[in-house]
């Protein structure tokens, strides 16, 4: 590269490395480029390869068994071998030496998906980091002596969420740093803990070891700052122009001009170099044509490669001789023109949605459903708009107080009408005052206010304080009623640049309107769920958010991001129980009569007890477990419904569901995915997905649950669209029940994770973007839907603001408008809420 500025950076090649997101890439110095993914695989890539469209790239393929996600990727070579480490989701560490696509070795120190991994060459350790809180760090002797159970290694115990990034010095020894969702990076000697460095307001996901004791980190909250480990504050911060999540970093230590390259959300990678006083300096960027780019990494030539949610790598370069060929370089450009065409056209009908001066209010006044418009033109008077629809519809005067309520509710701005309206009318004795010291303490902006008695009072405000504190402070220090701090407040809200905008306390939406349900405002039979039915059955067999309160919720705090009603967060799974009718059984033996190798009468009579007492304790022995895996592995899938139909009542039962989901899982989850994936007879897949819903219903089956939770949601949204409403409903208690899986490992349980909400949130947000169709979904399954949306974001700022980037909230209005339920209605209107409370 030469001394002179790259503003430049082109496409060099781009290949389809995976089926799934490649989580990670990685350059090696042996000519070989690293990947892997959820598709639950390494692959190597030759470096000379990837630029020949028509050459062989792939050097080899590591699958592990049993197997599962790939999350993490290291390489080493060391005492002339060369090691591969993958980091899974079920928290270990296989290990490939060379080109052997058996492990080597295999290391359990976590119990959670390990996220990141890095090696010391120097020092001989490799250090892990994973969902448990915890980092480990391990001797490479011992690892290259293949004793796995022996293996000593160091925990570094002291972060209260995930580990998300590691790095490490070269002229300290033992000297390790490790990044957390807790918001910190923590410095290490050994597994004791020297130094905690914090400012960071979200993730911390990536840490790049600079020179002489200086890091950057690249965070969640769109920033890079740079750290001299004697500091715990930041030398540096600087903002990335798009201002999304960092997910990776790699930088390339050119002696004409080092570089640093930083993968976010939306397939942006920024380039930087840094000043003389290591202030990270921009350069350039470049865009792939995926929603995330999950890793970069410079390559030895000092090309860049990168990792997309879409499974493919792109490789970008400086150099006008590796530039793609002109083929490729279309194929490309029309991959970047759909996915920015795709982007734009969701934006351009947000930003139409929140700039239109106008709002237009379906309303329904009587028992034939018939729909009105109601007109709001923002920031004028409610009473207007309500006197107009009144008129035009010959409706009497004495509605006009309950409809201007009603706009209030659904409108922000009718909301805020009076409270404007009566701060503009106090402007005249309400005026900023020049100086910010008041009895000896500095505020941000003071104000003279006249108060009802003629007299002047100092009204103080600090920037970033609420204005209901500051409003209560002043209502304090000068004696008036408790009821004025509302109107106190509001003042300040018109008075403050910084506070323009700022929404009333109370839940309403602000983009579409609409009062925030809750327990007390409910309808009588909201606390039973509303008249949910099993549609195979009739009956109420599941029954979403009917759990009653310990607390009632309109004695709990207002939080937006964590709406509280009869539906949200979901507080029960939806399991279905019902036992089949008798001709259910009859199918069963007519079927078995039919098999090449049909089930012995034991067999046969074995799933039969389960069909009829799945609840009993006799039906967790050896005969019921082998007779009911037999027939699912040797029958076809199109005589399995009754088969499938046993297995969803076993797995109700605790022993059945351990045995199944536990000792028998791999097994068991395979056959079940590859029936479904093969588009099985209707009934058939009903079966499955209801299994998959009662396998949450005990612990051994919501391990199962969570073991790929990208792979599970993409079936269940596929079968959420068929015309089918057993089927959507089957799949949306999927969903459903993952959401409640999650939020109890957080907000129960005390898991604070990101990752796999996280991964909940993108499938749903990826199978919107990819042209979901709600149209055939019935009222009860989007509500379910709805349910699960809202749960998997509930309290998490930074799922919450993943899904806002991922610009979520028009499906949620198109849901929205499909549903009439009153419920359904008020829960899309928090979900927009809690959009826009980050």
């Amino acid at each position: 590269m030469s001394d002179a500025l790259p503003v430049e950076f082109r496409l060099a090649s781009t290949f389809l490395a995976h089926n799934n997101d490649v989580k990670q890439v990685l350059a090696t110095d042996v000519n070989m480029l690293l990947t892997c993914s959820r598709d639950e695989s390494i692959k190597g890539w030759r470096n000379d390869g990837i630029y020949d469209p028509e050459g062989t790239k792939q050097l080899m393929s590591y699958t592990p068994s049993p197997p599962m996600a790939i999350n993490s990727l290291e390489f080493v070579e060391y005492r002339g071998t060369q090691f591969i480490f993958g980091g899974r989701k079920d928290g270990s560490i296989v290990i490939y030496e060379g080109n052997n696509t058996v492990p080597f070795l295999i290391l359990k120190g976590h119990n959670q998906n390990v996220c990141c991994l890095h090696v010391n060459r120097k020092y001989s350790f490799l250090v892990s980091g994973g969902w448990d809180h915890n980092a480990i760090i391990w001797s490479l002797d011992a690892i290259v002596a293949g004793n796995s159970t022996d293996l000593q290694y160091l925990k570094l115990v002291g972060h209260a969420h995930s580990v998300w990034a590691i790095n490490s010095f070269d002229d300290q020894a033992d000297s390790v740093l490790t990044g957390s969702a807790d918001r910190t990076v923590k410095q290490w000697q050994g597994d004791q803990l020297v130094r905690t460095f914090s400012a960071h307001n979200d993730v911390v996901r990536s840490i790049v070891i600079l020179n002489d004791g200086n890091f950057l980190t690249g965070c969640n909250d769109g920033k890079l700052r740079v750290y001299n480990r004697e500091i715990e504050k930041p030398v540096h911060v600087v903002c990335t122009q798009p201002e999304e999540y960092i997910y990776g970093c790699s930088l390339l230590k050119s002696e004409s001009l080092p570089l640093v390259a930083v993968a976010m959300e939306t397939g942006v990678i920024e380039i930087y170099t840094f000043g003389s006083d290591l202030a990270p300096v921009f350069v350039t960027s470049v865009q792939i044509a995926a929603s995330s780019a999950w890793s970069v990494a410079f390559m030895p030539n000092e090309d860049v490669a990168i990792a997309g949610s879409d499974g493919y790598v792109y490789i970008f370069t400086t150099n006008p001789t590796r530039a793609a060929p002109e083929a490729i370089m279309e194929e490309y450009s029309v991959r970047m023109a759909n996915y920015i065409a795709e982007r734009t056209e969701i934006q351009a009908k947000m930003l139409a949605q929140q700039e239109a001066p106008e709002v237009n209010i379906k309303v329904t006044l009587d028992d034939a459903g018939r729909a009105l418009d109601l007109k709001y033109r923002k920031g004028t008077d409610p009473a207007i708009a309500a006197e107009t629809f009144i008129r035009a519809n010959g409706l009497p005067l004495s509605y006009l107080n309950e409809i201007v309520d009603y706009i209030k509710a659904n409108v922000p701005e009718a909301a805020r009408y009076d409270a404007v309206k009566h701060a503009k009318t106090h402007a005249e004795s309400t005026r900023e005052v020049v100086g910010n010291v008041v009895n000896g303490k500095k505020y941000d902006h003071i104000f003279d206010v006249k108060l009802d008695d003629g007299k002047m009072a100092k009204l103080t405000y600090n920037v970033g304080e609420d204005p209901q504190e500051a409003a209560t402070r002043f209502v304090e220090t000068y004696g008036l009623p408790i009821s004025k701090i509302a109107q106190v407040a509001n003042i300040l809200r018109i008075q403050i640049p910084e506070l323009v905008g700022f929404s009333p306390a109370g839940n309403v939406d602000p983009l579409t309107g609409g009062g925030s349900y809750s327990s007390a405002g409910s309808s009588a039979n909201a606390g039973s769920g509303g008249s949910y039915a099993d549609p195979l059955t009739g009956g109420g067999r599941y029954v979403p958010g009917s759990a009653t309160q310990v607390v009632p919720n309109s004695c709990l705090p207002i939080d937006k991001q964590r709406p509280r009603g009869p539906l949200c967060p979901v507080n029960k799974f939806t399991v279905f129980a019902d036992t089949p009718p008798a001709v259910a059984f009859d199918k069963l033996r007519t079927l078995n009569a039919a098999q090449d190798a049909p089930l012995s009468e034991e067999e046969i009579s074995a799933i039969e007890s389960i069909m009829r007492a799945p609840e009993s304790e006799a039906i967790g022995t050896v005969i019921h477990y082998n007779s009911l895996e037999k027939a699912l592995f040797n029958w076809e899938p199109v005589h399995l419904a009754p088969v499938v139909d046993a297995l969803r009542l076993a797995l109700l039962n605790a022993a059945f569901n351990a045995e199944y989901c536990d000792n028998r899982r791999h097994r068991i989850f395979e056959r079940l995915v590859n029936i479904l994936v093969s588009d099985p007879e209707i009934p058939v897949s009903v079966m499955i997905l209801r299994a998959f819903a009662n396998a949450a219903n005990h612990p051994a089956g919501q391990a199962l649950l969570q073991h790929d939770i990208p792979l599970i949601s993409d079936l269940a949204l596929k079968f959420l669209q068929h015309s089918n409403a057993k089927l959507q409903v089957a799949a949306a208690a999927v969903l459903t029940n993952i959401a409640l899986i999650l939020w109890t490992n957080t907000e129960i349980k005390k898991v604070a994770e990101l990752g796999p909400r996280e991964d909940a949130i993108r499938a749903l947000i990826k199978a919107f973007e990819g042209g979901f169709t709600f149209d055939k979904m019935t009222e009860q399954s989007l509500i379910l839907l709805l349910q699960a949306i809202s749960t998997v974001m509930w309290g998490d700022q930074s799922v919450i603001r993943l899904a806002k980037n991922r610009n979520l909230m028009p499906f949620v209005n198109v849901i929205k408008d499909k549903v009439a339920n009153d419920l359904g209605k008020s829960l899309a209107r928090d979900i927009v809420e809690m959009l826009y409370a980050v």
